[in-house]
């Protein structure tokens, strides 16, 4: 953003750690040091807000593969579930490192969708360290194979 610096960027490294500021494409504007823009570590803050994880990404895009109807960041029940299988009342929050100091929050928002008969799994990054169920990925695994054993069935029949 030339009209708030007051440094010249000729006379700028693209290692220097002197704090500039910034404004992106859409017009927001932000400071970092010319270090991190130049590592691309620090992007405009409100466009690079996509919360999504790659592991979130990747089970969603699995699960396409294997249900008729899986939903991403659904928020029909108010509060957003990261994975929903509407049709099994099924749904899988991925809980990266956001969620540290969390707990509260996750358990109530468990005990919501479970009042609305939706089950609930948490995969929940090692750097939680918290789990809110010690049992969450094995039912994951179990729901999988359930439902692969089912539609084997009625492929044979």
């Amino acid at each position: 953003d030339f009209k708030k610096n007051t440094l010249d960027p000729n006379k700028i490294t693209r290692f220097s750690h002197e704090m500039a500021h910034w404004k992106c494409q859409m017009g927001h504007t932000w400071t970092s040091t010319f270090a991190n823009r130049s590592a691309g570590e620090n992007n405009c803050p409100k466009c690079q807000n996509f919360k999504t994880s790659r592991a979130e990404i990747r089970i969603y895009t699995e699960l396409k593969l294997l249900f008729n109807k899986v939903l991403w960041s659904d928020r029909s029940t108010k509060k957003e579930i990261d994975i929903l299988l509407p049709d099994y009342k099924f749904a899988i929050e991925i809980d990266g490192y956001r969620h540290i100091g969390m707990e509260k929050i996750d358990i109530e928002k468990n005990k919501f969708l479970k009042n609305l008969g939706i089950k609930v799994i948490r995969l929940r990054d090692i750097k939680v360290k918290t789990k809110i169920s010690k049992d969450d990925f094995v039912n994951l695994i179990n729901f999988i194979n359930s439902y692969i054993n089912i539609t084997e069935q009625n492929n044979s029949n």
